[in-house]
Order: structure tokens, then sequence, then C-alpha cells
């Protein structure tokens, strides 16, 4: 079981690595827009991971931590989206 939280870790270190490549280049929208699907795709990833689990094999702490960073993800390309969008609006 150690595995697979070990698993689910390396997919959101991708995932948080990929975010700090676009945000210190050019990016487009469609960048964003993989991001944030890639976030989606983990998060159910790390849900079926977590369901295989029994129990008391899955450090609830570290689960907690591994979703607020993919929450962070999110809402970063989610932000860069609109920002995309309507620059003006987000510089005002």
């Amino acid at each position: 079981m150690l595995e697979a939280m070990e698993t689910v870790a390396a997919m959101v270190r991708a995932l948080s690595e990929k975010l700090n490549e676009l945000e210190m280049r050019a990016s487009c929208a469609g960048d964003w827009v993989r991001l944030e699907a890639a976030v989606t795709r983990v998060a159910i990833d790390v849900r079926l991971h977590v369901t295989a689990m029994c129990p008391g094999h899955v450090n609830c702490d570290e689960l907690s931590e591994l979703f607020e960073e993919l929450r962070y993800i999110k809402l970063s390309a989610e932000f860069h989206l609109y920002e995309l969008a309507d620059p003006e609006r987000v510089s005002a």
C-alpha cells in the first residue's frame, strides 16, 4: 500500500512541476486547459488508488496534503485561464 501512496505523490509532484514550468514561461490557454484536465484525471486516479487500499493503510494527513496540492494547482490553472480571457479585469 505504501507503493500506491508513493505513486499518488509522484503524480501530484509531476503536476506541481508542470505548474511551475508554465508559470515561468509564456503559456497559452491550451497549456492551462491541459493542466486543469490533468489535475482532474489525477484526482480520479487518487480516489481509485485510495479506495483500493485497506483503511488502516491510508495516511489521511498525507492524502489530505496531496488533495490540497491538487486543489491549488487546479485553482492556479483556472486563474491563469481567467487572466488570459480578460487581462484588464485581473490587473484592475
